[in-house]
């Protein structure tokens, strides 16, 4: 609640409020540690960087208030 009252009050500016939408967060070394693990449902976390780097390379009044899903569902 507290992100979309935020993306509200930036209605209109060149700023933006976001919500990623992420189960689990994965890393290299989880995976290198518990390479049999269930990972499916996890989130790279350098899949996370590149969404979070992308965001400058869109309007902010198409992000402002959006959840983007990163969970592959």
């Amino acid at each position: 609640a507290w992100t979309l009252a935020l993306a509200d009050a930036l209605s209109g500016t060149a700023s933006a409020a976001t919500i990623f939408v992420v189960r689990a967060l994965l890393t290299d070394a989880m995976k290198r540690d518990a390479p049999d693990a269930d990972y499916s449902r996890h989130t790279h976390v350098d899949d996370l960087a590149q969404a979070v780097a992308e965001l400058w390379d869109r309007p902010a009044d198409e992000l402002n208030g959006r959840r983007l899903d990163l969970t592959g569902a």
